[in-house]
């Protein structure tokens, strides 16, 4: 195992471990439920380079498009935090927006996840691996950016407008 697969293995480790701790103080909390789903997300994500390397050759696309279901749902984990964080989630364009996200997660990207139109394959130059995405994974960057683009504008609108503690919370999460 090389360092490049051993640390997404240790960030995939971290983030299953933070997201057991949130939980353990308390699930019910909509702010520690949103941050467990953003941890969780992302933890998994991390794991692809595992993923890949210990797929390869045979099983390493099949992996890689695994890991990849949570990638699809970051976006929307991401805007979810965002809006519990900034305490706009119960306004209906922002409900809108979050129910529009999973709903193109749902029907948009994961029904081709395991069609060479989102990942065709895997490519390993040395001891690093890539994918190489077909056509949907490019406009599946270009939606992730967005949605992430909008929640640190938004993050950013909030700023300029908090005091005291919370805009120094605020920050912390820009």
């Amino acid at each position: 195992m090389n360092l490049y697969a051993f640390s997404s293995l240790c960030a995939f480790t971290i983030s299953i471990f933070l997201s057991a701790i949130a939980y353990a103080k308390g699930p019910h909390d909509k702010r520690r439920t949103a941050i467990i789903l953003v941890i969780f997300a992302i933890g998994l994500w991390c794991l692809f380079p595992f993923a890949a390397l210990k797929g390869w050759p045979n099983n390493s696309l099949l992996f890689a498009r695994l890991v990849y279901v949570s990638a699809i749902f970051t976006a929307s984990a991401f805007l979810s935090f965002a809006q519990v964080i900034l305490n706009i989630e119960k306004l209906k364009p922002e409900r809108i927006l979050l129910n529009s996200t999973i709903i193109i997660s749902l029907f948009g990207f994961l029904p081709f996840l395991f069609h060479p139109i989102f990942i065709t394959k895997i490519i390993k130059v040395g001891s690093f691996f890539s994918i190489t995405g077909g056509p949907l994974y490019f406009i599946f960057i270009l939606y992730f950016g967005a949605v992430c683009f909008y929640c640190f504008y938004r993050f950013y609108l909030a700023i300029k407008t908090a005091k005291g503690a919370i805009k120094n919370q605020l920050r912390y999460v820009f």
